[in-house]
């Protein structure tokens, strides 16, 4: 083999070409200084969006609509527009005649300055209901103008987040579901970047006991949930699960350690954060029909039945 000695004139040339850039970058960051944090104004939009989604929550809709300037707009989605104070109002005052008031959190929001008296928000805002099954998350854009020294919405992009892992992330945390035969205790949490939702089970039996681990992630290419269940017998499965109006379904497939193949839809409804109904239907094994399990009862631990 032979080795590579790099001549004294490359080694010049590329300390030379270090200097250079280093001072490129000073240069670069000395042109273009970093814009003042406007801490104050920051926190004034932030207040005025609270304030907002306050109003929102107690079903005040002339209260919305006043955030608005005279002629800005709402979009919604892929829907047209609706423009001025009048249309706003109207529009907010038909969805509070169906919709119970709920809470709102601000998540992953930021704010960028576009010119002196504008400036964009962006974030996600989930849509808190006592019942995780009618909670959603939505994506939002604000632009805000600031008119006589209140900073006023011009504009409101509203869209529903996709399938998201987010939507589980009430069942983070302890649960015990007890059976006629059996007890099981099983806790959820997150893997450091939230990308899977991590879940160890304990199911204590008669006759034995057993131990399992459950991944939930968001499957990148269909952008639908997905589970993958392993059991210390050997057993293991996978599901596809879809939300429903109630709650989730789990399409499930499974093979047993003795090699038996069992299909399955699991039911996942909740009532509040910390109660749900666990069942099992359609079930079959080997392509003969089984009975069915449940519903059964999951109380997060340390909460009353």
């Amino acid at each position: 083999m032979i080795e590579y000695r790099p001549h004294r004139q490359t080694l010049w040339l590329v300390a030379l070409l270090g200097i250079v850039t280093a001072l490129s970058l000073s240069f670069a960051r000395a042109q273009n200084p970093q814009q003042p944090s406007r801490a104050d104004d920051q926190a004034a939009i932030r207040k005025s969006t609270d304030s907002f989604l306050q109003a929102v929550a107690k079903g005040d809709a002339k209260a919305v609509a006043n955030f608005w300037t005279p002629t800005g707009e709402y979009v919604q989605g892929e829907a047209a527009p609706i423009r001025g104070h009048d249309d706003i109002e109207k529009a907010y005052t038909e969805y509070f005649k169906d919709k119970q008031p709920a809470a709102f959190e601000l998540q992953n929001d930021s704010i960028r300055f576009l010119a002196n008296d504008v400036a964009m928000e962006e974030g996600d805002c989930l849509l808190k209901r006592p019942n995780p099954a009618e909670r959603s998350r939505h994506h939002f854009n604000i632009l805000y103008v600031r008119d006589k020294g209140r900073w006023l919405i011009a504009q409101l992009r509203d869209s529903p987040e996709g399938t998201s892992l987010q939507e589980l992330a009430w069942l983070v945390g302890t649960w015990n579901i007890k059976n006629e035969d059996s007890t099981t205790r099983i806790t959820f949490e997150w893997n450091d970047q939230k990308t899977f939702l991590i879940g160890r089970f304990t199911t204590k039996q008669p006759e034995r006991t057993t131990t399992g681990l459950q991944i939930v992630a968001l499957d990148p290419d269909t952008r639908s949930l997905r589970s993958w269940s392993f059991e210390s017998d050997g057993s293991f499965g996978e599901a596809a699960w879809s939300r429903t109006d109630k709650g989730w379904t789990a399409k499930a497939k499974a093979v047993t350690a003795d090699g038996d193949k069992v299909n399955a839809t699991t039911v996942l409804q909740p009532s509040d954060d910390n109660h749900f109904t666990w069942r099992s239907t359609d079930r079959t094994i080997e392509g003969e029909k089984a009975p069915d399990i449940g519903p059964i009862s999951a109380v997060r631990e340390g909460t009353a039945p």
